[in-house]
């Protein structure tokens, strides 16, 4: 429950602190002294947007606190979910900036407003008219039917199943688009991969036959000049070789009497090794180079269809057709693969949708157990609120596919009078109508829902007398189960409160402040009298405002 509000720097709020309790508390004051900024600066805490100008004093920084003692309602694991210490005394503070920035903290700890809005709406539901609006939001009727119900968990357990089925179903929308989009480039890959294929592509072949090109069309002109090499060398006239052989012999025979003529022998003997080697070598050379006009066209026509594939494909090299051919055959293999992955895919769709029927069957199943639980309550509590001929059903209806939520729709239909037909509210309420449906709403909601703070601001608007009494009877009933504060300006609601605040506005020679203060008895007695009868009570309405306190 919310058990301290400091607020500072906050419209005509320059610095308050109040303690709250526990129960049934009513919050009054005249129109205009500032009950709508108090609750402006609740809204700030729990996570409104806000700027600068909330600011009573632009160049100092706006500050709102509330302490919440929140030991009592399990709410451990959603502080684990969001990282953050969890305090049994715990302690929301928002901030804003002279310059407009704005920032929150849970227990010291900076959050954004997303994480702020996920733990503050655990622990305050502030109700005004304007919230009757979501009596006709389906999802709100909804998570009433859930929660009295039981079947939040499964609900959100189909939730789950549901996004997964979405997820699922959108993989498999891809692949029949990654499908078609292949069936329509298959044709085209396949003849370019069967034409790769078929030209028998290998690695360096291009340099290959480049060089034996070159070779076969200089056939005779390298020939003739390895014959010539070879001839010079040696030949039945003569040559290097022979010549060499002789200065050999020549220094061998010399040796023993000149000592330069060894080393000299030595190096001829060298020469004459590696000018046998050319010999050899140019002989085999030219054994080997033969004019081969049909090899030299085929080479041709090879280097010719290389080129050509090259040009075709916008590559370079033969290796690059050749990754090219890889690329191509992947492709080719993947596009049959798509098929499989797409029947794997429906497979898992059908057994999710299986999964997902059996889950829907069973919340609408628990779901319908609880209509006549709040149709009777409804109309109990409605009936005890001065509405003794309305009635109320709530409408089941199939729907043709799922939902995140499941596989039906429900509707609140109700009638205000006897001869008016069940309908949306909508239609058939009033804004008094509204606000009473609303108020017997949270207190079913309060018997299933573990809230510790609820706020009404001023939801008795439009009722008088009796009416009036009748719904404060019933905030009293649901005061029992959480703590509830009610703004409220009727004497009959104000009466019933265990703790009465008062908003009050000071005039000061520099500016006008709104402040707020616990009432003691006698003051509350006279504060309950001018709700009846305006400034300065008669002793009759004080008479009067006693009995309402004890009756």
């Amino acid at each position: 429950m919310l058990q301290t509000l400091t607020v500072q720097n906050y419209a005509l709020i320059q610095s308050l602190k109040i303690n709250f309790k526990g129960g049934f508390s009513v919050i009054t004051g005249e129109t205009g002294a500032g009950k709508s900024i108090i609750l402006g600066a609740m809204h700030l805490m729990l996570g409104q947007r806000a700027d600068a100008s909330v600011m009573k004093d632009s160049s100092k920084k706006c500050i709102v606190e509330g302490v919440f003692h929140i030991g009592a309602y399990q709410l451990t694991s959603i502080f684990e979910q969001l990282d953050l210490d969890y305090w049994e005394e715990t302690i929301i503070r928002r901030e804003i900036t002279p310059s407009g920035k704005s920032r929150a903290f849970i227990n010291d700890t900076p959050v954004n407003l997303a994480t702020l809005k996920s733990i503050t709406s655990q622990l305050i539901d502030i109700h005004s008219q304007q919230q009757n609006l979501e009596l006709d939001n389906k999802l709100f009727q909804l998570d009433v039917l859930d929660h009295t119900a039981a079947t939040v968990a499964l609900r959100q357990q189909f939730s789950t199943q549901y996004k997964a089925l979405k997820q699922l179903e959108k993989q498999l929308h891809a692949l029949q688009e990654k499908e078609r989009a292949a069936a329509a480039e298959q044709e085209f890959h396949q003849f370019q991969f069967d034409q790769l294929e078929k030209a028998n592509l290998q690695p360096n072949e291009e340099m290959q036959l480049e060089e034996e090109q070159q070779l076969l069309a200089h056939a005779e002109e390298i020939k003739g000049a390895l014959e010539a090499t070879s001839f010079a060398l040696d030949n039945d006239e003569g040559g290097a070789l022979s010549q060499i052989s002789d200065a050999l012999r020549g220094m061998e025979n010399i040796e023993a009497y000149a000592a330069a003529a060894k080393e000299i022998s030595e190096r001829l003997s060298s020469v004459k090794i590696e000018l046998e080697d050319l010999h050899s070598e140019t002989q085999r050379l030219s054994e080997n180079v033969e004019y081969d006009p049909a090899r030299l066209e085929f080479i041709n026509q090879r280097l010719s269809q290389l080129f050509e594939l090259k040009n075709r494909h916008h590559v370079d090299s033969v290796e690059e057709l050749i990754a090219l051919q890889d690329k191509l055959e992947q492709q080719l293999q993947e596009s049959g693969n798509v098929g499989l992955e797409i029947e794997k895919l429906q497979r898992h769709i059908a057994q999710t949708t299986k999964q997902l029927t059996s889950l829907g069957e069973t919340l609408t199943a628990k779901r319908k157990q609880a209509f006549n639980t709040i149709e009777h309550y409804v109309m109990e509590h409605l009936q005890a609120l001065g509405m003794p001929n309305s009635r109320f059903k709530i409408e089941l209806k199939a729907l043709a596919a799922f939902n995140a939520t499941g596989c039906d729709e429900i509707r609140f239909l109700m009638s205000a009078n006897k001869s008016m037909p069940l309908q949306e509210m909508a239609g058939v309420a009033s804004g008094g109508e509204k606000s009473r449906v609303m108020l017997v709403i949270k207190s079913l909601l309060a018997k299933t829902k573990s809230l510790p703070t609820i706020i009404f601001d001023e939801i008795d608007t439009g009722v008088s007398g009796e009416v009036a009494q009748k719904i404060a009877a019933q905030i009293s009933l649901l005061s029992q189960h959480l703590q509830v504060l009610v703004i409220t300006h009727l004497p009959q609601v104000a009466s019933r409160g265990i703790h009465h605040y008062k908003v009050f506005k000071e005039e000061t020679s520099e500016s006008t402040l709104t402040g707020i203060k616990p009432l003691t008895q006698e003051e509350r007695v006279l504060e309950i009298a001018e709700l009846l009868s305006g400034k300065n009570p008669s002793e009759a309405a004080i008479q009067n405002a006693l009995e309402l306190m004890n009756g």
